[in-house]
């Protein structure tokens, strides 16, 4: 994964949690973005629209092979470690066989450049 790859799935996403008009082309359960064209944010709408974490309503595909813990809420893993991750069965394991839980909002996608920078540090 590159930077290009990272800067996308970082783009902030809002799932439609609830029918916005009766006319609107959306649907309960869509996944939007702002639309750069008309300056419309569905920020500004918290009640329709939920943000989405980054690592949200994504394939296992689409999930990056390398990320790196940017705070660590339960002192469990350490900052700025970059981990590299497999999946089984929908769970994300790192490379030193421990469950990554997104959720914890410690994480962000990283590069191979970036893992490998830190596995060849004395």
């Amino acid at each position: 994964m590159n930077k290009d790859n990272i800067q996308e799935l970082l783009k902030p996403r809002y799932l439609v949690s609830t029918p916005w008009y009766p006319s609107n082309n959306y649907q309960s359960g869509d996944i939007v973005t702002p639309d750069k064209f008309t300056g419309w944010h569905p920020k500004y709408s918290p009640v329709i629209f939920r943000r989405l974490e980054w690592w949200e309503d994504r394939d296992v595909k689409d999930m990056p092979e390398y990320v790196k813990c940017i705070k660590t809420p339960d002192n469990f893993h350490f900052p700025d470690r970059v981990y590299r991750i497999n999946y089984l069965n929908g769970i994300a394991y790192s490379d030193i066989s421990i469950a990554v839980v997104f959720e914890t909002n410690c994480y962000l996608p990283a590069t191979e450049t970036e893992y490998l920078n830190q596995t060849n540090q004395p």
